[in-house]
C-alpha cells in the first residue's frame, strides 16, 4: 500500500532512473510473514532484493549495501534508493510501536545523501510515523506479503501493478495518538497484566490521525488531520 508519494517520484521512469541503490535490514532474507502457528517453509522464496532486481530488469543497475551499515555512498550515486525495513512479529508477545533504531538512522542516512529515497516497511500492524514520514520521498507499507512478497514491491516501484490496497486500520502518527493503552510488556499468563490490557481510556479532541482506513486511487494516498472521536466502551 502507498502511503507516501512526495512529487510523484512512483512509479519510477524507466528513462531516466538508470542505478538504483537498495538498504536494509530485511531487503535479503525478507521474512515471508509472522512468527507462530503460521509459520512454515516455502518451496520458493523471493527476497525484496531479488524481486526489485529482477523487475528492474538488466537496463537498469541495482546495488545492495549490507545491513548494517554507516556508508551509504552507492545513494548518493543512484537516481534512487530504496530502504526496506521492518519488524519481526509474533503471536504471544507485543512488539515495540517503533521501527528499531538502526532502521531509522539508516532511514535518515539514505534521506540525506538522495532526495529520491523510498521506503518499504514490513510489519503486521501499524508503525510510529512522526519521525519517518517527512523523510523518505515515498513510502510502501507492504504487511507480510509471503514467499513472492519480494516481487511486489518492484512492480509497485516501476508502475507495473497499481498500489490501490486499503488500509484495514488507522496508522497513528504517535503512540499516544492510540485510544487505547500502549502495548504492555509482562507476561500474557499474568492477570494483573491482563487486567490493564482490557483497561481503556478514552481519546482527547485533540489527537489527529495518520492516515485513516479510508484509501484512495492510484498513487495518491495522502495524510489527513482528521482527530479520533472519543471511545464509548462499556465498563
Amino acid at each position: 500500500m502507498l502511503l507516501k508519494n512526495q512529487d510523484n517520484l512512483l512509479p519510477l521512469n524507466r528513462s531516466t532512473v538508470h542505478k538504483i541503490a537498495i538498504f536494509g535490514s530485511i531487503a535479503v532474507n525478507t521474512p515471508m510473514l509472522g512468527w507462530g502457528s503460521g509459520r512454515f517453509a516455502s518451496f520458493h522464496h523471493v527476497d525484496f532484493l531479488d524481486g526489485i532486481r529482477t523487475v528492474a530488469g538488466k537496463s537498469i543497475a541495482v546495488t545492495y549495501t549490507p545491513f548494517p551499515t554507516t556508508d551509504v555512498s552507492s545513494a548518493r550515486n543512484a537516481d534512487a534508493a530504496i530502504v526496506c525495513v521492518g519488524r519481526h512479529e509474533a503471536e504471544g508477545y507485543d512488539c515495540s510501536f517503533d521501527l528499531p533504531a538502526d532502521d531509522i538512522k539508516l532511514i535518515s542516512a539514505v534521506c540525506a545523501a538522495n532526495p529520491h529515497t523510498i521506503v518499504v516497511n514490513q510489519s503486521g500492524a501499524a508503525v510510529e510515523m512522526a519521525t519517518l514520514i517527512s523523510k523518505p520521498a515515498a513510502i510502501l507499507q507492504s504487511w507480510f506479503i509471503g514467499q513472492e512478497g519480494g516481487t511486489a514491491p518492484g512492480e509497485i516501484v516501476f508502475g507495473a501493478v497499481n498500489p490501490s490496497g486499503h488500509l484495514p486500520v488507522t496508522f497513528e502518527r504517535r503512540l499516544e495518538d492510540y485510544p487505547a493503552l500502549p502495548p504492555l510488556t509482562p507476561a500474557f499468563c499474568n492477570r494483573d497484566s491482563l487486567t490493564r490490557r482490557l483497561t481503556i481510556r478514552k481519546a482527547s479532541s485533540s489527537v489527529t490521525a495518520g492516515w485513516t482506513k479510508r484509501g484512495g486511487s492510484r498513487f495518491s494516498l495522502s495524510a489527513t488531520d482528521s482527530p479520533i472521536r472519543p471511545l464509548n466502551i462499556p465498563t
